[in-house]
C-alpha cells in the first residue's frame, strides 16, 4: 500500500429511523430570529431530541452547537419537521464558514447530514454549529392561510471508536452496518510474530464498502499509518505485507468495514482474516451464468449484460461471445488498452451484480465511443475453468437497424436503478424515435430511459434482439432524447476479432 488514502466527497442521505440512544428532552427554545440571523447557539449533547419552532415569516433561523471530541468519527445531525422544508446546515467553528460548510435541502420535509472521516471537509474536533433555517422569504401557504410558525425536532449523534468483534485467522465473520453503528464496523484481529502477511476479504455484500486497518489502535483519521481498500464494489481485499506502506507489525490490527456512500442503509456482509496472501479456496470458485429458459425475449440479455469497473468509473457492457469478448462504450472503460476491468454478472435479478471477472480492454475508439474488453480470468485472479462459456448476445455478420416507431428495450446497470449505494440490473422501455447522422453512420435516437450507469449495455428490438450499444443522452429545457450506437457502427475489424477469438 502507499500512498495517502483519498478523501470522498460530502454525502446527502435521505430520512432514516433515528438512532435508539437515550434521548432527553430540551428546553424548547424561543422562535427564530428576522432576517436568516440566529440567536446565540444553544449547546446540546449527543443523543439529545431538541423541539422547537421557526418563526417563518421573514426567514427564520436557528444555532445549536456540539462539541466534538479528539477521537470523534461521525457526527450525524437528523432535522425533522412535518409542516414546512426547512434546511440543514453545519460547519465546525461558531463563525459561518461557506467554504466548508455542509447542507442538506431536500424537498422531503426531514433531512439528514453525515459527516465522518471521508467527508469533505473531513469530520474535525472542536465545536460544530447547526444551523435550521427557512430559506424561503416568503412563509409557505396552507390553505388560503399562510403558515408562520413551524415546529421541529433536531437530534445529533457523535460516534466514537468502538471494537465490534475479533476476528480469528480463516473463520468468516457475518455482521451488518446500520445507522445505529454509524455506518461501520470495528474488528480487533491479532497478526502472530513471524507472520509475512494479512489478508482482510469482505464476502456476501450487496453495497459499495470499503476496508481500513491500523496497527494498535482504531483509525480516527485517515493518514499514512492506515492501509485501505477503497474501490466502487463491495468484495474489497485489503493485504498487509512486511514490506508494504504500512508495514505489517505483529500484535493487534483494528480492522473498520465502512460504508462511505450510504450510511444510512443497512448493509450485511461477511469479513474473513486469514494470515497469507494467497486468496481462501472458498472465494475461487466461478459458477456458470444462468439464463432464465422461461423468462421471455429479454432473458438472455438479463443474463448476458455486466457491469464494469475500471478505476473509479461504473458502466455497462455486454457478453457478445461464448469466449468472453465485451462490447462496451469507450467512454465507461477509458481508452488505454491493457486497462484492467472488473466485470461483475447477474445471479439474482433482486440483487446486485456479483463481482466474478477481471477483464482487460483490448479495443477501443473514442471517435465512435466504442470499446472491446476481454474476460481473462476470476475476480481474484484465478484461472478460468476449462471449457468455461458465456451466454452471448451475438454480433451477426448482417445488421438490422431497427425502423422508427419500432419499440426499444434498454438493459444496463443505471445509478437510478436502485436505492443503495450499487444497483440491480435494470430494463426501461420505449420507441425509436427518430435517426441521426454521423460520420461514421447513422446513430438510433430513442425516449428509452438512458442514465448514467447504463451506457455500454445492451439496445434490443421488440423481439429481444440486439441492434445497438446506448451510448449517451441530451437534455434540453425539460426534454431529453437518448442515442444508440446501433451495430453497424462495430468496426468490421472488431467483428473478425471477437469470431476469432484473438487478442487473448
Amino acid at each position: 500500500m502507499s500512498g495517502a488514502p483519498p478523501t470522498m466527497p460530502a454525502i446527502l442521505r435521505a430520512a432514516r429511523a433515528l438512532a435508539p440512544f437515550a434521548a432527553a428532552l430540551a428546553p424548547a427554545c424561543a422562535g427564530g430570529s428576522r432576517e436568516g440571523s440566529p440567536t446565540a447557539a444553544s449547546a446540546v449533547a449527543s443523543g439529545q431530541i431538541v423541539f422547537d419552532a421557526l418563526e417563518l415569516t421573514q426567514g427564520g433561523a436557528r444555532d445549536f452547537a456540539i462539541e466534538l471530541p479528539e477521537d470523534a468519527l461521525v457526527l450525524r445531525i437528523r432535522l425533522e419537521c412535518a409542516r414546512a422544508d426547512l434546511d440543514l446546515h453545519a460547519w465546525l467553528g461558531a463563525d459561518e464558514d461557506g467554504e466548508s460548510e455542509l447542507h442538506a435541502e431536500s424537498e422531503s420535509g426531514s433531512e439528514e447530514l453525515w459527516i465522518d472521516r471521508f467527508s469533505d471537509p473531513p469530520l474535525r474536533s472542536g465545536r460544530w454549529t447547526m444551523r435550521v433555517l427557512w430559506p424561503h422569504a416568503e412563509a409557505p401557504r396552507v390553505g388560503e392561510k399562510r403558515l408562520e410558525r413551524a415546529s421541529y425536532t433536531l437530534r445529533a449523534d457523535v460516534f466514537l471508536p468502538r471494537t465490534d468483534g475479533e476476528l480469528a485467522a480463516g473463520v468468516a465473520q457475518a455482521s451488518v452496518l446500520e445507522p445505529e453503528t454509524g455506518g461501520f464496523r470495528t474488528f480487533a484481529v491479532d497478526v502472530p510474530e513471524g507472520a509475512r502477511a494479512l489478508r482482510i476479504d469482505l464476502l456476501d455484500t450487496p453495497s459499495d464498502l470499503d476496508l481500513y486497518a491500523r496497527h494498535g489502535g482504531p483509525a480516527v483519521r485517515l493518514d499514512r499509518d492506515v492501509a485501505f481498500a477503497q474501490h466502487p464494489w463491495g468484495l474489497e481485499t485489503l493485504l498487509l505485507t512486511r514490506d508494504g506502506d504500512p508495514p505489517l507489525e505483529p500484535g493487534r490490527w483494528f480492522v473498520d468495514v465502512v460504508d462511505a456512500v450510504d450510511p444510512a442503509r443497512p448493509s450485511p456482509f461477511r469479513i474473513l482474516a486469514t494470515l497469507g496472501e494467497a486468496p481462501p479456496r472458498e472465494l475461487l470458485a466461478i459458477a456458470p451464468i444462468e439464463v432464465d429458459e422461461d423468462g421471455g425475449p429479454l432473458a438472455l440479455a438479463l443474463a448476458c449484460v455486466v457491469e464494469l469497473a475500471a478505476g473509479e468509473s461504473l458502466g455497462s457492457g455486454t457478453l457478445v461471445s461464448e469466449d468472453g469478448w465485451i462490447l462496451t462504450n469507450e467512454h465507461v472503460v477509458g481508452a488505454e488498452e491493457g486497462a484492467e476491468v472488473v466485470v461483475s454478472v447477474t445471479r439474482d435479478l433482486r440483487l446486485p451484480p456479483f463481482e466474478t471477472f477481471r477483464g482487460r480492454v483490448v479495443r477501443a475508439d473514442g471517435e465512435r465511443d466504442l470499446a472491446l474488453v476481454r474476460v481473462e480470468r476470476g475476480f481474484y485472479g484465478q484461472p478460468l475453468p476449462e471449457g468455461y462459456r458465456f451466454p452471448a448476445l451475438a454480433i451477426g455478420k448482417e445488421v438490422r437497424v431497427p425502423r422508427v416507431g419500432e419499440p426499444l428495450w434498454v438493459v444496463g446497470f443505471p445509478s437510478t436503478g436502485g436505492w443503495g449505494s450499487r444497483v440491480s440490473v435494470t430494463v426501461t422501455r420505449g420507441i425509436v424515435s427518430g435517426l441521426e447522422h454521423s460520420a461514421f453512420g447513422a446513430l438510433i435516437k430513442t425516449d428509452a430511459e438512458i442514465a448514467l450507469g447504463n451506457s455500454g449495455g445492451a439496445a434490443l428490438d421488440g423481439e429481444g434482439r440486439f441492434v445497438g450499444v446506448p451510448s449517451s443522452l441530451v437534455e434540453s429545457g425539460s426534454g431529453q432524447i437518448g442515442f444508440v450506437h446501433p451495430l453497424a457502427t462495430v468496426p468490421a475489424e472488431w467483428r473478425g476479432v471477437i469470431r476469432g477469438g484473438a487478442g487473448r
